[in-house]
């Protein structure tokens, strides 16, 4: 029954167009000539798409292209890190190799290499577990920022000591 009502409504709208016997003509809206190209249409493809703030910057450092597109893929957080393998079925667990307590994420990744670095990799297994269990980075908190924000300019072409 719904599909009479639809056809008749289709009819009724089909009623009111006047055909004519001029060629038809083809306008194409995302370009200001209203003329294909392809240019036109890959600019199309990206219409109410969104960017990623500082992602273009990446690519203007004098870093390394394998430094810029890790730093991408973590932009972007699609590294391949444990959870994310785990989702993918991929591996059978998504706990961290470290504490084999939290999934690992890329914001795990990321402090549990930092915490390595700033205390060695024996003694930090403690001071891990300590930060997983509360969230608190403990005494290495107001250090951090400082040198964190010392890292993010690779004007000499360094690279983390992490990575």
């Amino acid at each position: 029954m719904q599909m009479l009502l639809d056809i008749s409504r289709i009819c009724d709208l089909l009623e009111e167009v006047q055909l004519s016997l001029e060629p038809d003509t083809f306008c194409w809206t995302p370009s200001p000539d209203q003329r294909y190209s392809s240019a036109s249409a890959y600019g199309a493809m990206f219409f109410g798409s969104s960017t990623v703030f500082g992602a273009k910057f990446i690519w203007k450092t004098p870093a390394p292209p394998r430094v810029r597109f890790f730093y991408w893929l973590a932009m972007h957080n699609r590294c391949w890190t444990g959870d994310r393998r785990f989702r993918h079925g991929l591996q059978d667990s998504n706990l961290c190799i470290f504490c084999d307590q939290e999934p690992e994420t890329l914001d795990q990744s990321f402090w549990v290499a930092v915490l390595v670095e700033k205390c060695g990799s024996s003694a930090c297994q403690e001071y891990t577990s300590i930060w997983m269990a509360t969230g608190e980075l403990g005494p290495w908190s107001g250090g951090l920022a400082t040198e964190s924000s010392s890292r993010s300019s690779f004007a000499g072409g360094s690279t983390p000591s992490f990575y």
